[in-house]
């Protein structure tokens, strides 16, 4: 299964759009979709009408928004949620690898944060197309 498209929530820096696009993801931003200023669950179900999966530094306020769809038995495209610190290089790298990991699976109204891959990763699972440096480096042990 391949990498879904993905959708950057407005609080996402924009160097992350084309980092991920110069290692071959195909993704947009709120900014590109005129989409700045609209509330979480706009963002949510903007991105869902077009088929991508939402990436987001707003923890606390998309895992609400994703209980809320579930008690209301709403679809939606998928959330990632990715802390917003290090340098631009480990978030592009972590978001890669979320992208590449969850396209292994069903991720269509489900929630993933960077630490359920961080879990694994630290249990010595690897993604296919990553180095160890890069492993090391998503992890933030170097």
């Amino acid at each position: 299964m391949a990498a879904p498209p993905a959708y950057l929530d407005e609080c996402v820096d924009l160097t992350l759009t084309e980092g991920l696009r110069l290692r071959g993801f195909t993704v947009t931003a709120a900014l590109d979709e005129g989409q700045l200023g609209r509330d979480d669950d706009e963002q949510i179900l903007h991105a869902t009408r077009h088929g991508w999966i939402i990436v987001s530094h707003n923890i606390r306020h998309f895992e609400r928004w994703h209980r809320t769809f579930r008690s209301r038995d709403i679809s939606h495209g998928g959330i990632i949620l990715l802390p917003d610190t290090g340098p631009i290089s480990r978030l592009t790298l972590r978001a890669a690898m979320m992208l590449d990991w969850i396209g292994q699976q069903d991720y269509r109204s489900k929630l993933f944060k960077w630490g359920d891959l961080q879990m694994v990763l630290t249990q010595s699972f690897r993604l296919p197309g990553y180095s160890e440096d890069e492993v090391r480096h998503a992890l933030g042990q170097q």
